[in-house]
Order: C-alpha cells, then structure tokens, then sequence
C-alpha cells in the first residue's frame, strides 16, 4: 500500500468502542459555537427563558413559606387581606414560570431546525472536500452516516440540554439556599441521592451510543434494501423477475437482529435506570423521614417543615432532570464527535464558481507510468500506464469492461491521484495545480451520468453554471447534441422538468437522457472532454451519428473517448488498449489492425458477431 493509501486509511479509521469523557467540554464548546452561529438570537431567548423559569421556582419556595408562615401563624389575625399579597405574588410568580418554559420550549424549536439547517450544510460541505477516492470505502459511508445522523439533531438538542440544564442548576441553587435556611442536612442527602441517576443515565446513554455505532453498517443495508423496494430506477426489474418477495424478506430480516439487539440493549437500560432510581428514591425517602422526625422532635416548625417538604419535592425532581438532563449532554457530546470527526477529517473545498479560471488548451496532456491501487484491493487497478493526449485530437480507450479504462480516466480528469507516476498538462506536473483548475478545464460525461430531474434547461446548463443565464448557448449546445428534436416537443419545451419524480415532468428514455448528458458536457466548453462509453444507449443508428460527429461536435478540444465496442473507435487519431490495468497496444485503426494482435482479435469478434446476426 502506497504512503498516500496508508494516509487516507488513517482517515477512514473507524470510530473508538470507548470514548474519553474529556472530550465531553470540547464537544459542548463545539455545539455552543455552532448555535451561535446558526441561531444566536433564539439561543439568548433561550437561556434568558431558562434561567428566569430557574429563578421563579426559587422564588416560588421562598413565597410559599412566607405564605405558609401567615397561614399557620396567630389565625385570630388572619385575614384574606394579610395573605393577599403573598397568593397574589405565588400566582404572578407561577404564571411568569410557566410562560417562560412554554415560551422557552417554543423558541428552542426554531433554535432547532436552524442549528439543524447549519450543521447539514456543514456536512454537505465536508463531503465536497472528499476526494473521489473516499466513496470506494464503506467505512467512508458510515462515517458520512452517523455524521449526518448527528447533524440533524444532536448540536440543538445539547445546547437545549445545556439551557435545561443551566435552569435546573439556578432553581437547584435557589431552593438550596431556602433549604440551607431551614435546615442544610436535608440538601446534603437530597444532593447525594441525584449521583445515582446521574451516573446510571450517563451509562445508559452511553450504551445506546455504542449500539447506534455498532448498527450503522446494518442500517445502511436497510435503507439500500428498501430504496430497492421502493426506488423507480429497481422497479420494473423487481416485478419482472418477481423479487419483491425476497426483498421483503431480506429487510425483515435485517430489521429483526435489529431489534433482537435493541431489545438487549432496552433490558440494560431498564436496568441500570431501575437501579439508579430506586437508589434516589431510597435518599428521598431518607430526607422525608428526616424531615417528619425533626418537626415531632421540635427542631423544625410545622411553616418551616411544611415549605422545606415542598421545596423537597421539587428539588428532587430538579436533581433528577439536572442528572438526567446531563446525562443527555454527554450523549449528545458522543454523537457530536462523530459530527466534528468528520468535518475536521473533510475540510471542506471553496465553490468551484467563475472566479476558477481554466486552463489554457494544452498541446499535450501525457501520463508517464501512472499506477493505481483502490485503497480496499490488493491489486493494481493500472500499472505502469503512459498515454500521449494532443491539442484537438480524438483520442480512444478499448478494451473489455474492467480493464481500468474509467479508472484512468478519472485519474487524467483530476478526481484520482495516482498512486505512482505523473500526470502533466504541457509539462506541468497535474499534482501541482490546484484541482479546481483541472476539473473546471474539463467537460466529463461518464458511464453512469447524471440525471437530475430539474428542467431541460437545468440539465445542460449545469455544465457550466456561471454561464446558465446564455439560453442561446444552451440551445446550441442542445442541437449539437442532438437533442433539441425532443425538448421542442415538450409541453414546456426547455423549461420543462425531466423525469417523472415530480408533477409535470417528462420521462425520457436512456438515448434522450445521454443526449442531454452529452449537451451538458458541450456546454462547459472545456479544452478537454471526456466521454465515457457515451453510446451505451444509444440505438446503432444514432451511435453511429455520434462517433461519426464527435469531432465536429467538439471542434478545437482534446476528446478522450472510451468504449468497450471496438468498431466505434475506428475514427479515432490515436487507440490505446487497455487489458487488465496496461497498455498492451496504441495506435491508428489501421495500424492495429495490420498487427494483428488483441485489437485485431477483439475487432474480428464483434464484426463477426454483428455479421452472424444478419
């Protein structure tokens, strides 16, 4: 494995089964900063809303007690005027309380789905700087999983947790105080019986974070497995071979050792959440009991005794959502790793936009002993490959499928670094340029094209962005592709949407959708195209037009055409064939031919072939 491959598998490592509760203030500070970025209002609203909830029921204690001391004092001088003051405040406080959480909870809302918005674009982003090569690594798609997963919820749901958590603490800390003033014996076992739950919560949401990582893999098969089932591109073979069964049977299946695992997993945290509970339980019994042999013993006065049991409650229930709600943090914190892993492993590229300028049309374009081995294979995908690309020429790559003939085109394209040799553009070394530069300076169509369901006009014009407003180059751009006959005779011609995803949109065959494809890359008007097997569906007819008007249809730019159909490349200027990762043989059709050798051969199989089916 070359230096580069052990690189990028370092990037690719997955995920450690333990992770160190140090990281827990980084990822709190991560998420802090990515709301404040994302939401800075919403999260001010929030944690003033908060902390005021917190300080009304503090507030609360203490004018209960007062209120408890006028009730439960000399009821000779009891009037409603007396206590009118203190009830009027406890309502006041109350409905200040409760406004503030419903206001608070409301808030957090649009605080979410703007925290959420931020930090998928973030995501979205990290991947742009992905290189190619990443998407030959499942571990890469699970990394891209579990990274979106987080982004969508986790960095709002701790900034709430925090916000809870901070308001928890301010009522915790005020009715700590009325306690301490009634009696501080009682906050002590009321403070040690929330350890209990912190702890138990904190083990239980840790465990729920090793299983999510553990089923990524199987959850990702689950969703291929139902896009199978569900998707328009698998439906007619689904029904025509009758596999909807068989489908359905296998996401069953996947779905049951899920839930036979999270059926474990729920068995533990019941456990270990019973045991925490029933030990705080026990600490709030302990004060309870305390609490009545102090006022049959005299320490305590029945007001005092009477404001102390309810701030006891409360304080408890505070406890418990503090321990809990810090528990969800640490959670949160686990899934925010895998958020900040992979944006920091992917750093995100800048726009590739008009600001890029290509780069002026080489006269050469030359791989010398290019090898390159796929990160999860042992053997070379290309090795030792040298190919000469002129200024204007059509160029064509042959040979079977799986010879490495797109591998090495998308090493020429700039998405692949080779693993050994060089790549140079007028005899600059491609390494050195920045990538931008070489994808902006070519126009790539492959095998697997886009089809994007937007308009007609969309389609092409996303060649070339910057340029999506000249509609009289995107038309021209159409005719030469030979497709303008069929978006003419749209509804909408070209503003008409493509595809059949969405209300009003054509559905086009796989010629039509080439043809669109093969606009786009005119389109871009790059010095360098490349056109990967663009016949493949393509009836002979109009494949023959097309190899036949490849040269005028890209007048004035380097062309490098592949194709496993040899007779296709017969007009070529130069072919080079490709068999298992080499160049075995170059040059003009007719020089091939004379030699005699794997061309030759591979030539006569599909004459032949073409003619016996005469």
């Amino acid at each position: 494995m070359t230096e580069e491959n052990q690189s990028f598998s370092d990037l690719l490592t997955p995920p450690p089964a333990k992770r160190s509760f140090r990281q827990f203030p980084d990822q709190m500070v991560r998420a802090f900063r990515l709301s404040w970025r994302a939401a800075k209002g919403e999260l001010i609203t929030v944690a003033v809303l908060e902390v005021a909830a917190g300080v009304g029921v503090a507030a609360q204690v203490l004018i209960a007690r007062y209120l408890l001391d006028i009730l439960l004092g000399d009821h000779g001088r009891l009037t409603v005027r007396s206590a009118l003051p203190a009830i009027v405040a406890l309502v006041a406080v109350t409905i200040v309380v409760r406004l503030a959480s419903t206001t608070a909870s409301e808030v957090s809302q649009l605080m979410s789905g703007r925290v959420e918005a931020h930090a998928v674009c973030e995501v979205a982003d990290s991947v742009s700087g992905a290189d190619l090569i990443a998407y030959e690594q499942p571990e890469f798609h699970n990394q891209l999983r579990r990274a979106q997963l987080a982004a969508t919820t986790r960095p709002a749901q701790m900034v709430n947790s925090l916000t809870t958590s901070l308001a928890a603490l301010t009522s915790i800390a005020g009715i700590g105080l009325a306690l301490i003033a009634i009696e501080p014996i009682l906050l002590a076992i009321l403070a040690l019986g929330a350890v209990p739950v912190w702890y138990t919560s904190r083990q239980a949401r840790k465990a729920l974070y090793r299983f999510a990582v553990e089923q990524t893999e199987r959850d990702r098969q689950r969703n291929y497995v139902f896009l199978l089932l569900t998707h328009r591109d698998t439906a007619a073979e689904v029904r025509a071979f009758s596999l909807f069964g068989f489908f359905r049977d296998r996401l069953q299946s996947l779905y049951d050792a899920r839930l036979r695992d999270l059926a474990r997993l729920v068995r533990r945290r019941i456990t270990i959440s019973a045991i925490g509970s029933a030990l705080s339980a026990l600490m709030t019994l302990a004060t309870m009991i305390l609490l009545v042999w102090l006022v049959a013993h005299g320490h305590l006065a029945l007001s005092a005794a009477g404001a102390a049991a309810g701030a006891v409650v409360l304080l408890s229930e505070r406890l418990h959502g503090f321990g809990s709600g810090s528990a969800s943090l640490y959670e949160n914190a686990l899934y925010m790793q895998d958020f900040a892993n992979f944006v920091q492993r992917w750093p995100a590229r800048p726009r590739e936009d008009s600001a890029v300028p290509p780069l002026p049309a080489f006269e050469t374009l030359r791989a010398v002993d290019v090898s390159f081995t796929y990160p999860s294979r042992s053997a070379p995908a290309l090795e030792n490959v040298s190919i000469d690309i002129r200024r204007g020429e059509v160029v064509a790559l042959v040979g079977e499928n799986g010879s490495g003939k797109t591998t090495l085109a998308k090493l020429l394209a700039g998405l692949y670094s080779p693993g050994s040799g060089l790549i140079t553009w007028d005899g600059v070394d491609m390494a050195s340029i920045d990538p931008r530069i070489v994808r902006r300076s070519t126009a790539t169509i492959f095998q697997e094209y886009g089809k994007y369901m937007m308009s007609a006009a969309d389609n092409i014009t996303l060649g070339d962005i910057e340029r999506g407003s000249d509609r009289e180059a995107m038309i021209a751009a159409a005719k030469r592709a030979g497709a303008d006959a069929f978006i003419e005779e749209l509804p909408e011609t070209y503003d008409n949407l493509l595809g059949s995803e969405f209300f009003g949109g054509a559905n086009l065959s796989l010629g039509q959708w080439q043809r669109v494809a093969l606009a786009r890359a005119y389109f871009r008007n790059s010095p360098f195209v490349i056109l990967d097997e663009p016949s493949a569906s393509l009836d002979p007819r109009a494949e023959a037009a097309l190899f036949e008007s490849v040269r005028s249809l890209y007048r004035n730019r380097s062309v490098l055409l592949i194709t496993h159909r040899f007779g296709s490349a017969r007009t070529a200027d130069r072919i080079y064939v490709v068999e298992r990762g080499r160049i075995v043989e170059s040059g003009r059709h007719s020089d091939l031919m004379e030699t005699a050798g794997l061309y030759a051969e591979m030539f006569d199989l599909q004459a032949a072939a073409y003619a016996n089916g005469r």
